[in-house]
């Protein structure tokens, strides 16, 4: 006679298998819509500008090498000296590096997505020490240098809205499009007339430039002492690169960061002679920054609790389980499926309020449509208004939990072993005296009746 109860444990078993097909459906609309959102970030950048990444200046000193060769002619018997002419160009990091950043942000919308876009005022200071002959290991008058330039690569040149201003040695420099760097693809150069290199020099530069982008904004240590100072009213900043910020602030008003490295941390100088040999890019260096993310993702909390949807709807139908054998009633497998429909919807209203409200407001009404819905149709199924209070009170607290579990990301895998193992606690306690071969008697003769309507 025990086979019915089994019979009716396997049901509800394979029921909230059954489920896990529109659980699986709403996580494909989860995806879908993601996708959306990132074609909405990819339209805007299309018609904005992407992540910017910001690397210079970098003094490039163009310059030619007479160089005596031998070559042996066979007609006239003897050997040939001439000289041979290669163009190089030699390339040399800040001594001092000084960057200040002031970040406005917006957000930019297209349809249901907000993707936020930033303009940053960047003012760079510090100054070059160039030894004689700009370090070239070779005799001065096998030497011609040509005119420097100053070189500064970003990583999208749509967001150079406005020409960079260069003071180098308090003189005003225009810049030209392009860096003329083969390892620094996208950027513009300074060119900074005739300079005499027969002697050591220091070299001062002061350069300020606008610069649009969206998502991030690294900078590229790569002075031998560089400092970066940071500053903007957005409020959830994530600092990125290889490089945390010594000091940072932040507030509700926005935050402020500063870096301070040296080239025994960046290896910057190794790196560029590495580029230089290699003579291509992209010129491997190391980066510091701050991405500018939305506090709330919508669609990856959406996603984490619809990974916990068959637990959620295995434990309810638990509840309810334990409803049908303490009371004696005789629960039908549709209605079952009745309820464990409810319950997978509330993810999917979810979902949709989340994309026009907050998470936390879109979850309350969720939960609380949930709730309701389920509570008056239990308490026609039970009979009994205090049971289906009783059911009501259980299932807002499995949503509370649930909830707490979201919020909770590096405790959630802890929380969730405790409320399965407190659950267990709670049904061994109210079922440790009950006899399972009698009561699948009393469900094979039909006893306790009906929970219809």
């Amino acid at each position: 006679m025990h086979r019915t109860l089994l019979f009716k444990t396997l049901v509800l078993c394979l029921l909230a298998l059954v489920l896990l097909v529109p659980l699986s459906m709403i996580r494909g609309t989860i995806s879908e819509r993601q996708e959306r959102r990132e074609t909405a970030r990819q339209d805007i950048a299309r018609s904005w500008t992407g992540p910017q990444r910001l690397i210079g200046p970098i003094l490039a000193v163009p310059y030619q090498r007479r160089d005596a060769v031998e070559r042996y002619d066979e007609k006239l018997q003897r050997l040939i000296i001439e000289n041979r002419l290669t163009e190089e160009v030699a390339y040399l990091l800040p001594e001092t590096l000084q960057v200040g950043a002031g970040v406005e942000t917006e957000e930019r919308y297209r349809g249901l997505h907000r993707i936020p876009v930033y303009t940053a005022r960047l003012d760079l200071h510090g100054s070059f020490n160039v030894p004689p002959r700009a370090g070239v290991s070779a005799p001065a008058e096998s030497l011609t240098f040509g005119e420097p330039y100053l070189v500064i690569a970003v990583s999208d040149v749509r967001g150079l809205r406005d020409a960079p201003r260069l003071r180098w040695e308090g003189q005003g420099r225009p810049f030209a499009p392009g860096t003329r760097t083969p390892f620094l693809e996208a950027g513009v150069n300074a060119p900074l007339g005739p300079t005499d290199l027969a002697e050591p020099h220091t070299y001062r530069f002061d350069l300020a430039l606008g610069l649009l982008g969206m998502d991030r904004l690294e900078v590229a240590p790569i002075g031998r002492s560089t400092r970066v100072e940071l500053a903007s009213s957005w409020p959830h900043p994530s600092f990125v690169g290889d490089f945390l910020p010594a000091h940072r602030k932040i507030g509700a008003a926005g935050f402020r960061a500063r870096w301070q490295t040296t080239h025994f941390a960046t290896d910057s100088e190794s790196r560029l002679h590495e580029a230089q040999v290699a003579g291509r890019g992209p010129f491997s260096h190391s980066l510091l920054g701050v991405a500018f993310i939305q506090p709330v993702d919508v669609y990856l909390q959406t996603e984490r609790a619809v990974k916990y949807g068959l637990l959620f709807v295995g434990l309810t139908f638990l509840v309810f389980f334990l409803f049908e054998v303490l009371r004696k009633l005789a629960i039908h497998p549709v209605q079952y499926t009745l309820l464990g429909l409810a319950l997978t919807l509330f993810y999917l209203l979810l979902l949709s309020l989340s994309e026009h409200l907050s998470f936390t407001a879109s979850y309350l009404i969720g939960a609380g449509a949930s709730t309701a819905l389920l509570g008056f149709y239990v308490r026609h199924v039970l009979r009994s208004a205090q049971g289906a209070a009783a059911f009501v009170a259980l299932l807002g607290l499995l949503y509370g939990v649930l909830f707490v579990i979201l919020r909770s990301e590096d405790y959630a895998l802890l929380m969730g072993a405790v409320l399965l193992f407190a659950t267990l606690a709670v049904i061994m306690f109210l079922t440790r005296r009950l006899d399972w071969y009698q009561i699948g008697a009393d469900l094979r003769a039909g006893r306790g009746g009906s929970a219809g309507s």
